[in-house]
């Protein structure tokens, strides 16, 4: 797999970036964070959470969209909250790297990546060095690997499957926290670069070994008169 950098496991939150971005201190933050395309499905990622906010659910929660991409398409995004009356409830900070990113990962309870098609899934899988557990559709290649670790949830891609999975973890601060926890404890035994070096090293150990006795095979040996 792709890996990350161990420093992420060692991130705590500070509350910064909760101040920068309004966010009050005591609220749950439901993160985006990604490029804007409509792959990503987050047109249905922002319906089911307004949706359930328009139920009287998830009330106390904030949603952060983290990312860019093409001006059209991130315009049709804002214009979904518009007139919903939840406009100040989702936050659209822009393109975030390094410490603000870490920041970021760090603060959220919950990180969302909902896309139509995802071979691995790296923002996942920082979110988790971060302690921060995932919801992840079942088109995102980490998800098989979550679900056995118990570091988050898996959803079925469609507007029923969003909302179902949203309600289950955020109605559920415990199994936030287990699952952040879960989150962390798995990226540590299966994506920090050293581990995945010393995969590496026996991948090329295997690729030697079969070399050399293919090469031993086909040697015969000649008598000279």
């Amino acid at each position: 797999p792709n890996g990350v950098d161990e420093a992420l496991l060692a991130v705590e939150p500070t509350g910064r970036f909760r101040e920068q971005h309004s966010i009050p201190a005591n609220a749950p933050v439901l993160l985006c964070l990604s490029r804007l395309h409509p792959k990503k499905g987050v047109d249905l990622l922002l319906e089911a959470f307004l949706d359930l906010r328009a139920q009287g659910k998830l009330a106390a929660w904030h949603f952060v969209v983290a990312g860019d991409g093409e001006a059209q398409y991130v315009e049709r995004l804002r214009k979904i909250t518009r007139g919903t009356g939840f406009e100040a409830a989702v936050h659209w900070v822009g393109w975030l790297e390094g410490a603000a990113k870490s920041a970021a990962l760090v603060e959220a309870n919950l990180f969302a990546l909902s896309s139509f098609q995802e071979n691995f899934g790296i923002g996942a899988v920082e979110a988790m060095a971060c302690g921060t557990p995932v919801l992840l559709s079942r088109q995102v290649g980490l998800a098989s690997e979550v679900l056995a670790a118990g570091a988050g949830w898996v959803i079925n891609l469609d507007p029923a499957g969003l909302r179902a999975g949203l309600a289950e973890a955020t109605n559920a601060p415990l199994e936030l926290s287990a699952r952040g926890i879960a989150a962390r404890a798995l990226v540590r035994k299966r994506f920090i670069w050293p581990r995945i070096a010393d995969e590496w090293v026996v991948v090329y150990e295997k690729l030697s070994r079969a070399r050399e006795e293919t090469v031993g095979a086909h040697e015969r040996t000649v008598n000279c008169y």
